[in-house]
């Protein structure tokens, strides 16, 4: 993939407007057509975006007062693996990280991004949606005692509304059993705020 190193500065920065507008104007294409589809916009994502998301999630977790200890955070659409990164750089006690994602190139970053912030991570390829369902039927008390903790940054809002009701439904149930669980999302309209909320 194309670094920003390599691209000039009016380049990566036509880079990151075009990848913003994807996520602003053209949302609605999120869940047909990748958002990061090109050198230019992978550039952007891991030269510009995921910084900046690492920044906020552990602001936020600082915010929350870090986090509950736990031995594996389950990064759900882990992207670059930034939010994982967060939760475990914010822990007391480093867990061991589980980033799940359909994105061949987010995981070879995330998984670069955890062996330079010295972290312990495993990055797989697959349907985080699918993890999340599997996390919830699991009959095994090791969620429930606090051991495995859940965090999602910036992906609910890429799933189409029946997916996003399929992860909304898991992580209830997940939440219900004690699981720690901390979703990171843009907040764009009273529908999406009440899911959020319910």
């Amino acid at each position: 993939a194309q670094q920003a190193g390599a691209m000039s500065r009016s380049e990566f920065l036509k880079a990151i407007r075009a990848l913003s507008a994807r996520y602003v104007e053209r949302r609605g294409l999120l869940t047909d057509r990748s958002p990061i589809d090109s050198a230019g916009k992978r550039a952007a994502f891991a030269g510009f975006y995921a910084p900046l998301h690492l920044i906020t999630a552990q602001g936020v977790l600082r915010e929350l007062g870090g986090v509950p200890q736990v031995d594996t955070v389950v990064d759900a659409g882990c992207g670059t693996g930034v939010a994982g990164a967060a939760w475990a750089l914010t822990a007391p006690r480093r867990p061991a990280i589980l980033g799940i994602d359909l994105s061949a190139w987010a995981l070879d970053v995330a998984r670069a991004a955890w062996r330079d912030l010295d972290l312990r991570g495993r990055a797989v390829r697959g349907d985080a949606v699918r993890e999340l369902d599997r996390l919830a039927r699991r009959t095994s008390g090791r969620d429930a005692s606090g051991r495995l903790g859940v965090i999602l940054g910036w992906s609910l809002n890429e799933l189409d509304a029946s997916a996003r009701g399929r992860a909304l439904a898991a992580l209830q149930t997940l939440a219900e059993r004690g699981t720690p669980i901390l979703a990171l999302e843009p907040i764009r309209s009273e529908e999406h705020t009440s899911e959020l909320q319910s």
